[in-house]
């Protein structure tokens, strides 16, 4: 964790060192739970794009009319890829003539 791990636990004291050892404690459990989930379903890295909101109101309307998320999103993420710049609409579109 990159808040984490560039920080020294010694400068540390009372409330605040515990704090810091509880963080490291859930930083870690938070890397072991990503591995086992890329593990689980068989992929190679989990990709979120920070601030892709076209892309989460295409999988909602998608959903909206029946579709199942995890089917749509594989769809999303492969076009987005080819055109990263879609308009919510074209995701949309593109998506449901690949359904």
């Amino acid at each position: 964790m990159w808040w984490i791990s560039g920080s020294d636990p010694k400068k540390y004291t009372g409330d605040a060192l515990t704090n810091y050892k509880a963080l490291v404690k859930i930083g870690g459990n938070i890397i072991e739970l990503k591995d086992k989930i890329l593990k689980i379903y068989d992929l190679e890295e989990l990709s979120t794009p920070l601030d892709n909101t076209n892309k989460e109101e295409a999988l909602s309307a998608l959903e909206v009319l029946g579709f199942a998320r995890k089917q749509s999103e594989k769809m999303v993420e492969k076009i987005l890829k080819a055109s990263p710049s879609l308009s919510v609409e074209d995701i949309i579109k593109q998506t449901l003539k690949g359904l």
